[in-house]
């Protein structure tokens, strides 16, 4: 059985924002060699310079297809190149942004209904892709802390100047730049109750335009922004006690099908933060889903969510704990060669015997009802190799050394299943078995280990009595009397 780790499809390149491919062509590295950044002072000559530079390269090149461009097609290209530099390297930009000249929120712009970030304004594009991918090198530096302190504010100014009171694709973005912006707030000022006051004016409107996009029932891009945008907070570990009064908002927008595993995701982080005041809209919530309806990748943020609620003892919330574990672990059975469907399931169950069903009353049960319409060879083989690997992937943790080369480890790997009789070479692949090692902490591997252990024998005691019961019924069969 090999174990595989299959990756979520997760969109993280809109296909609104029509990003800028990483090929370096002749024209870009030309470009990358000719800058010298030292006599640039601002975005402005920078693009300048760019678009003087592709004029040069189509001058003594070839280049047919770019022999026809105009001034505003010049302009998009010199920006499409601002926008692999920076994914390349950001650090240039804040010595450049001065007077933002080149580098802001455009005064007029087109409300139209393009689909394309790049069209509508290569610069809030170039905007975007410094935000997103600039990361403050030192927390603890105060001229840095100021810089971008400053560009945090200059853009809260500027979406409530050009957007307050008007909705447009450009608005979105925007929204999108202001949820990277205040995640670098976080970095300086880790409690907002006690950061500057300008901190938290900007913090609030940044939530009220968050929240505006994911109850926004006309444009289904504003609504899966808002909701990206308000996870990626979360995710950060930004917290405010407003955050929980989204749980309804939340809810109430959960029919689109496409943004449902990101709502999952929210609530799974909003939970430990409630006591119980959403209890009965939580508890509808939870009624209204089918598991077996759900996407692959839904099916995973669905169970963490549910991980989340049992481990913060809230699981009286929900009211059928056994459908629920059956549809875990026939998810298991169906892609039993998956290793992320194996970690989250492995998750959910420990905590559901950890906090729930300590004595297995409920999952005894479900393997009994699982039994009766898959064969219970192939259910005690899996556990079985799951046994088998996560015993030694434990073992594997305990004895990893930071000096150990792939050699080595594979030696040790062997070492470990030879003296525990376990067939490791037929059951995973050397670089994924590394991969649980290194991904998995040595509880969360400990806890597999048990979950694969209790559910092995269930099964073999189960499988003991149906060979029981089958020799009992030939024993009494006409050929035996």
């Amino acid at each position: 059985m090999n174990l595989h780790y299959k990756k979520i499809d997760s969109p993280l390149k809109n296909q609104n924002e029509n990003a800028p491919t990483n090929i370096e062509t002749p024209l870009y590295l030309y470009i990358k060699e000719s800058i010298d950044f030292q006599n640039l002072f601002s975005i402005h000559d920078l693009i300048i310079k760019i678009i003087v530079l592709i004029k040069e390269y189509i001058k003594n090149s070839n280049e047919e297809d770019l022999n026809s461009l105009n001034d505003t097609q010049y302009k998009q290209l010199a920006y499409h190149f601002l926008c692999l530099l920076i994914k390349e390297d950001s650090s240039f930009v804040p010595k450049l942004i001065g007077d933002y000249q080149g580098f802001d929120i455009p005064k007029q712009y087109d409300n139209s209904n393009t689909k394309s970030l790049f069209e509508a304004s290569p610069e809030m594009l170039a905007i975007l892709y410094f935000v997103k991918y600039y990361k403050p090198i030192d927390e603890n530096n105060d001229e840095e802390r100021d810089m971008l302190g400053s560009i945090y504010t200059h853009f809260v100014k500027r979406y409530v100047q050009r957007f307050h009171s008007t909705f447009c694709f450009l608005k979105v973005i925007c929204v999108k730049i202001l949820t990277y912006t205040m995640i670098w707030m976080k970095d300086y000022y880790p409690c907002f109750a006690t950061a500057p006051s300008f901190i938290n004016e900007n913090r609030i409107i940044v939530s009220e335009a968050i929240n505006n996009l994911i109850s926004n029932n006309y444009c289904f891009y504003a609504h899966q922004t808002g909701v990206k945008c308000f996870l990626k907070i979360l995710q950060n570990k930004i917290y405010s006690t407003e955050f929980t009064k989204l749980i309804p908002l939340l809810i109430n927008s959960s029919h689109y099908q496409s943004t449902l595993k990101n709502i999952y995701q929210c609530i799974g982080y909003l939970i430990p933060q409630t006591n119980n005041e959403y209890k009965t809209i939580l508890s509808n919530f939870l009624k209204q889903q089918y598991f077996n309806q759900l996407s692959y990748s839904d099916k995973i943020s669905y169970i963490d969510m549910m991980s989340i609620l049992i481990e913060n003892e809230k699981s009286w919330y929900y009211h059928d704990w056994h459908e629920l574990t059956t549809n875990v672990l026939q998810f298991m059975l169906h892609d039993s060669c998956n290793y992320e469907v194996i970690v989250h399931c492995f998750y959910f169950l420990s905590k559901f015997f950890q906090y729930k069903d300590k004595q297995c009353t409920i999952t005894n049960k479900c393997i009994v009802e699982i039994s009766k319409k898959c064969p219970i060879e192939l259910f005690w083989k899996t556990f079985a190799d799951l046994k088998g690997i996560f015993y030694v992937a434990c073992k594997l943790k305990e004895n990893h050394s930071n000096e150990q080369n792939d050699d080595d480890l594979k030696k040790t790997v062997l070492l470990i299943a030879n003296e525990a009789k376990i067939p490791i070479e037929d059951l995973i692949e050397s670089s994924e078995l590394f991969t649980i090692e290194e991904c998995i902490s040595i509880r969360k591997l400990q806890s597999f280990l048990d979950v694969s252990l209790t559910i092995f024998n269930i099964v073999d005691k189960l499988n003991h009595q149906i060979d029981s019961n089958q020799n009992v019924n030939n024993m009494n069969s006409p050929r035996y009397q």
